[in-house]
């Protein structure tokens, strides 16, 4: 075996993960390398100093206080906007919308009556039947007589 398919091989040899001849192959190529030996020693020296970590004991509440404090002294992202700034932005936007419909509204120079007539020349000119009666038995027929838009027309 070569050096390169040895090295990628020593963490599965190290776990006993690999076939027998396989294993038999890196234990050979071992015994003749002393630079793939030496990173397989390396390896099991990284492993029995893992085994021996312990991790240190923490007071309670350690974590929550550290949590804290890091909360406390991060900056603010510049996406995230206070709650109250976000709904005064929206009735901003709400009030502004309204006054622009309204302005608009009462500044348009066609009445709709004016546009009904409109939408009615041109369907006639088409030769669309679009605003002809309605069938009485129709959803469109049941709303117009509901709402009493049929002597609108």
């Amino acid at each position: 075996m070569r050096c390169t398919q040895v090295r990628k091989l020593l963490s599965s040899h190290q776990d006993g993960a690999l076939s027998a001849a396989r294993a038999a192959a890196v234990t050979e190529h071992l015994e003749r390398c002393a630079e793939c030996a030496a990173a397989f020693a390396e390896l099991q020296r990284t492993w029995q100093a893992l085994g021996l970590y312990q991790p240190a004991a923490t007071a309670p509440g350690f974590t929550a206080a550290v949590m804290r404090r890091l909360g406390e002294k991060l900056p603010r992202p510049a996406w995230q906007a206070p709650r109250w700034a976000v709904a005064a932005a929206l009735i901003f936007c709400l009030v502004c919308g309204g006054l622009v419909g309204h302005v608009q509204f009462a500044t348009s120079p066609v009445q709709a009556g004016t546009q009904i007539a409109l939408a009615v020349d041109v369907s006639q000119q088409l030769g669309i039947d679009a605003f002809g009666p309605l069938p009485a038995d129709s959803l469109s027929g049941a709303y117009v007589q509901f709402t009493g838009a049929e002597g609108g027309r």
